[in-house]
């Protein structure tokens, strides 16, 4: 497989552009950026988009004692900063010590989720673009989709 691009100037409004064309043998596909972001295509099951991954996140308060095992407050800090809260039983939020009502918040631990996108903005960041509600069915108040910083995902 090989990769190549083109820069050219003032196309798409007079927006810088660049084209990537990628040669895996099998298939030629030309990628056009335009404006300030560059994006990977990518389908479920191909490559690493759509495997099971892990997000950070921080669980930041006990809820409930039921349901057993009880339930906490996990927050998720996407790219832009925004801070997104998720409900659910203790268990769902993966962590390297046990949380309970009385543990000593917050507890660095992870979400599970399915990688979709990732993309390179034009400030040299790297984002992430994951699914929650994938494979555990986690929302934050119905949105399942974020964008997160690259460092944020692991695995």
């Amino acid at each position: 497989m090989f990769a190549s691009f083109d820069r050219s100037l003032g196309v798409g409004g007079g927006s810088p552009s660049v084209v990537f064309v990628v040669d895996s043998g099998r298939r030629r596909q030309a990628i056009a950026v335009n404006r300030s972001r560059l994006t990977w295509p990518g389908r479920a099951g191909s490559g690493h988009y759509g495997r099971v991954a892990e997000v950070a996140c921080q669980v930041v308060r006990w809820v409930a004692d039921e349901p057993l095992p009880g339930l906490v407050e996990a927050q998720l800090t996407d790219s832009g900063g925004r801070v997104w809260s998720f409900t659910d039983k203790e268990p769902i939020f993966l962590s390297q010590e046990v949380v309970g009502r009385l543990s000593r918040f917050p507890v660095a631990a992870v979400i599970r989720c399915q990688v979709i996108g990732h993309e390179l903005l034009a400030d040299g960041r790297e984002v992430v673009t994951v699914d929650t509600g994938r494979p555990d069915g986690l929302d934050s108040g119905g949105v399942t989709t974020f964008h997160v910083p690259a460092s944020a995902v692991s695995g």
